[in-house]
């Protein structure tokens, strides 16, 4: 790679913006070529598998139900899996979930009159940051200036894209 100077006249810049939209559209070339490949990759793949799937998800069914009924034998009662033919087959618990019967909103606050309910019940406030950048300048100025709002503007930032115009080395590339 060659070192790279900043520019110092238009004409410099435009030689630099010319070489990034041409390496910026080998970029996208490889990465569109990329995305073919894992989708072809994924299909054949798809199309490998896909004759090994029923008999496996039936085989799966059958387990399931044996599982139900032969598993605590197997396990005296004390395990929920075991080793068997070369896989671990066994069950699990999922995690207890609430159960609410009712508009939760109004649950909420029937639980907050309660003293014993508050560590149960989630209160937030915060600071709607677009609704004061609106007022900053209003009505309220300073009493949001005495509670430490201020406006701080948007920093300048350069940015540098690929675009197709005709007669340029990044037209033919998206």
């Amino acid at each position: 790679m060659a070192t790279v100077r900043a520019p110092k006249t238009v004409a410099a810049a435009t030689k630099l913006l010319a070489r990034f939209a041409e390496l910026d559209a080998e970029i996208a070339a490889i990465e569109e070529q990329r995305k073919i490949e894992i989708g072809e990759a994924n299909a054949e793949a798809d199309r490998l598998i896909a004759p090994f799937l029923p008999e496996r998800d039936a085989i799966l069914a059958k387990l399931e139900t044996w599982w139900i009924d032969a598993g605590p034998g197997l396990t005296d009662g004390k395990r929920k899996s075991i080793a068997l033919g070369g896989c671990e087959i066994g069950s699990r618990s999922s995690p207890a979930r609430l159960g609410l019967a009712g508009d939760e909103a109004v649950i909420a606050k029937a639980l907050a009159k309660n003293r014993w309910a508050r560590e149960m019940i989630r209160v937030t406030v915060s600071i709607d940051r677009a609704a004061i950048l609106k007022s900053i300048d209003g009505a309220h100025a300073k009493d949001l200036a005495d509670l430490g709002f201020s406006k701080v503007d948007g920093a300048e930032t350069v940015f540098v894209k690929r675009v197709r115009q005709d007669g340029t080395i990044g037209a033919g590339a998206s």
